[in-house]
């Protein structure tokens, strides 16, 4: 285990040098960042405990009860199973570590769930992605719950013998509410990049790039956070006139005012990796050179919310003389609409209250002004 250690550490300093050109301890930059830098990720904004109470009700539903109940049940069914002789016990409860020998294993599991939500519930900064990495451990301690829960009640009532199937059939019909009302209600930011390819590809021989950007300037304002990842955008596409150019994502001023992010360089590895970015900060200060004029994007993205237009965020669906609509998805208005059926689908209620709004694909009418 000790020489194992030893040959990761020594592989991962050999690679820091020749990708960074010098020994860059990642692990430690993130923990002198968050913890030690005196501003950290709390710029990137602050939550209340109950922000990843409410995660864990949302995607883990009855789940997310049972796993704290877990250690309590399990450790009476065993105290149940396997009796404790007298000299285990005191005050009538067994307490020598050799009684609870077999269970340890479980709470030391239990202990790590523990650890790990007291840590990053205390922290100011909270987003979901934090607890991925003990889901499983939610899924286990429920499961563990859930067993417990059982042979407990067959012990005195054997009516609940069907407890454990229950509760299985109420978290899949509630996780299929969940997964049905996310892909309803916030799929749109999705489908649209898929239309967006959809419409270079059907449409080539109506396509004309000699009026447009080379590359070809897809654009996005108060939406930027919402753009799924550069995968879902072609690498290339082609013109009636077999004219190839690429695309490539830019940013439109909005009331947003924090950094926004910034293309890696172009060129070979390893020199790229070993360049210091320029124009970044650690303190989520803006940075005017991520934005480009209106008037050079070939394409645009937004979600068009006509009562709450600004200088900044204006309704491009009303530029009618500027861009036409290309394709549309819905994408629910959460002010507008109520915080259960937003949030679980129910037949026929949700969509009596519920409110949606067009998530568009816009496309400048030619000629687009050249970057």
């Amino acid at each position: 285990m000790l020489s194992t250690g030893m040959f990761i550490s020594r592989l991962y300093g050999i690679s820091s040098f020749v990708v960074c050109n010098g020994y860059e301890h990642a692990p430690l930059n993130i923990v002198l960042y968050n913890v030690f830098s005196g501003h950290g990720p709390d710029l990137y904004g602050v939550e209340p405990l109950s922000y990843y109470l409410k995660n864990l009700a949302l995607n883990w539903n009855v789940v997310a009860v049972l796993a704290p109940l877990a250690i309590p049940l399990s450790a009476l069914n065993y105290m149940c199973s396997w009796k404790a002789s007298k000299e285990h016990k005191k005050w009538g409860i067994p307490f020598h570590p050799s009684y609870w020998r077999h269970y340890s294993s479980l709470f030391l599991l239990f202990a790590s769930l523990s650890a790990w939500c007291m840590i990053f519930f205390n922290q100011p900064h909270k987003e979901e992605r934090f607890l991925f990495p003990v889901y499983p451990l939610i899924a286990l301690m429920a499961a563990v719950a859930l067993d417990a829960a059982e042979r407990l009640t067959n012990r005195f009532v054997h009516l609940l013998s069907y407890l454990s199937w229950v509760v299985v059939l109420l978290f899949i019909v509630t996780s299929l509410s969940r997964t049905y009302t996310l892909h309803r209600n916030f799929s749109a930011h999705i489908e649209i990049y898929k239309s967006f390819n959809e419409h270079l590809m059907d449409h080539q021989q109506q396509l004309d790039f000699s009026k447009r950007n080379d590359p070809l300037r897809l654009c996005v304002g108060k939406e930027w956070y919402r753009f799924p990842s550069s995968f879902f955008l072609p690498q290339t596409a082609v013109d009636a006139r077999s004219r190839k150019r690429g695309i490539h994502l830019h940013f439109l001023k909005s009331e947003f005012s924090g950094l926004l992010p910034k293309y890696y360089p172009q060129g070979r590895l390893p020199f790229i990796t070993r360049r210091i970015p320029t124009e970044m900060n650690d303190l989520n200060q803006e940075e005017v050179s991520r934005y480009v004029p209106l008037d050079t994007c070939d394409y645009i993205v937004d979600l068009e919310t006509p009562d709450q237009t600004t200088a900044l965020e204006p309704n491009f669906g009303l530029m009618t003389d500027v861009f036409t609509r290309l394709y549309s998805h819905p994408f629910l208005v959460s002010s507008k609409s109520h915080w259960f059926y937003r949030a679980f689908f129910i037949p026929y209620l949700s969509v009596k209250h519920t409110s949606f709004a067009s998530y568009t694909l816009y496309q400048r009418i030619p000629p687009t002004v050249k970057a």
